[in-house]
């Protein structure tokens, strides 16, 4: 098969695929190069037609961050709910019938054949037809009334918390779709503005490397990294000679408290030295805030939480 050739190839496209954040870097970035030499009258017309482009692209980029955001937060609620579920929820449901049925009374076995364990495993969709099933297996039962009361309430605001997250996930996917559509449009123009700058600087082509964010362009470093840790466990996120100056953006996506931190073996424990982040919060640290970066070369990530898994997303800057 024909391979086509390399500098025909859209370098802005094949770096920022599958990025939404990659592509608002290098965009902006540009838009930043351009404006700083408007005083040249060719620069200043490719100004002008970028920043309608990034413009696009931002608020395409902005609609999906909110949408996520939106995501993000109902399926936390969902979460809760779930772990709640599994919890007390489960624990004062059962010691409720025990309080009128013997736990080896037939009464009993028809309530919860399978004691607890319908609403601390399985699915989010089957432990909530565990709840409705419990509820209509106690159907008139008047003793059980109040035990039917909390049920009741209970799967009304896990069915509302399911069906509000599905929703969310709905939204997500669409302005993900257009941001996508964004992004590929962006990354056309600036190789657009690549050749017009290859062909204004052809006799010094080096000046065209400012226009650029060669950081993130060039092939070498990865400077993006996304990724999950699982409950109860760490995760290498890479293996690299890093500066105590050196800037990392970390950003926690997921729905529990995550932990960054370097250490000097891919598998090792969290020392004295890390940052811990609420989920859903963004921010920007030094390597030395998360250890000796000297001798620990391996920048890892810790999950505590005995339910959910982490989520997470960091950037060299």
């Amino acid at each position: 098969m024909k391979t086509i050739w390399r500098y025909l190839m859209n370098v802005f496209e094949n770096v920022t695929s599958g990025s939404f954040r990659l592509a608002s870097r290098i965009s902006l970035f540009h838009l930043g190069a351009l404006k700083s030499k408007i005083s040249i009258a060719l620069i200043l017309g490719l100004y002008n037609d970028y920043l309608l482009v990034h413009d696009a692209y931002e608020s395409a980029y902005n609609f999906w961050k909110v949408s996520l955001g939106k995501q993000q937060s109902r399926t936390l609620a969902v979460n809760k709910a779930i772990k709640k579920l599994s919890g007390t929820k489960a624990r004062n449901w059962d010691n409720g019938i025990q309080q009128v049925y013997d736990v080896d009374s037939d009464k009993y076995k028809a309530l919860l054949p399978n004691g607890r364990n319908p609403f601390q495993q399985g699915s989010q969709t089957d432990r909530k037809s565990a709840v409705k099933i419990l509820s209509d297996a106690i159907g008139g039962d008047v003793a059980l009334a109040a035990v039917k009361a909390d049920v009741d309430a209970f799967y009304i605001d896990l069915d509302k918390a399911m069906i509000e997250q599905k929703a969310a996930i709905s939204d997500t996917e669409t302005a993900s779709t257009a941001c996508e559509k964004a992004r590929k449009i962006m990354c056309i123009e600036q190789f657009g503005d690549l050749g017009a700058l290859m062909q204004f600087y052809k006799a010094t082509p080096v000046e065209v490397e400012s226009f650029f964010d060669l950081k993130v362009l060039r092939n070498g470093l990865q400077v993006l990294f996304m990724g999950h840790v699982k409950k109860l466990g760490i995760h290498k996120i890479v293996e690299r000679t890093i500066l105590p100056t050196d800037q990392l953006m970390l950003e926690n996506t997921g729905v529990t408290d995550l932990s960054f931190y370097l250490s000097a073996t891919k598998d090792g424990a969290m020392g004295a030295t890390f940052v811990t982040m609420a989920a859903g919060k963004t921010i920007t640290v030094k390597a030395a805030d998360l250890g000796d970066a000297t001798t620990q070369h391996f920048l890892m990530v810790s999950n505590s939480d005995a339910v959910n898994s982490g989520e997470f997303t960091v950037e060299f800057v």
